[in-house]
């Protein structure tokens, strides 16, 4: 809580005297295994010639002040996604999930909407079988007409 605000105070405001007391906001085990992440990730892409449309692709295909991202700087935006991808997804599922528990009747619909679907794919979840689950997308957006609270 509090001590989390003023140790990124004390560590964004006097940045010279945190690195010489070895001060860090990310504990070292956690920003190495999430280096190590990036590291094993890149390098699988550049061995074997790997492009894909993705968020990876374009970091590395930025450029910093002296040319290519160093890894160190790789990797720290790859765990500013990682944290902001953390966020959002979990507020959406807890208002997914606080309306569905305040709404039992559309609980009820979705599941069996679910069920319907999974069975009609093999018991299999992909990305198609998701956007056949329509109400799903309804409790998601928080449409009205299902009878799901707008933020």
């Amino acid at each position: 809580g509090s001590n989390l605000l003023i140790k990124m105070f004390f560590l964004t405001s006097f940045r010279s005297l945190a690195q010489k007391l070895g001060l860090k906001l990310i504990p070292t085990e956690i920003s190495s295994f999430f280096k190590g992440i990036v590291e094993q990730t890149v390098d699988y892409r550049l061995k074997n010639n790997i492009e894909r449309n993705d968020v990876m692709n374009l970091l590395l295909k930025a450029e910093s002040e002296d040319g290519k991202l160093t890894m160190d700087e790789l990797a720290a935006q790859c765990f500013v996604f990682f944290i902001a991808g953390f966020e959002t997804s979990s507020s959406t599922s807890t208002f997914v999930l606080y309306n569905l528990a305040l709404n039992q009747d559309i609980q009820e619909q979705l599941r069996d909407e679910i069920k319907e679907v999974l069975d009609g794919n093999d018991g299999k979840i992909t990305y198609d079988t998701m956007k056949e689950i329509k109400l799903l997308q309804m409790v998601i957006d928080g449409k009205e007409d299902v009878g799901i609270i707008k933020l």
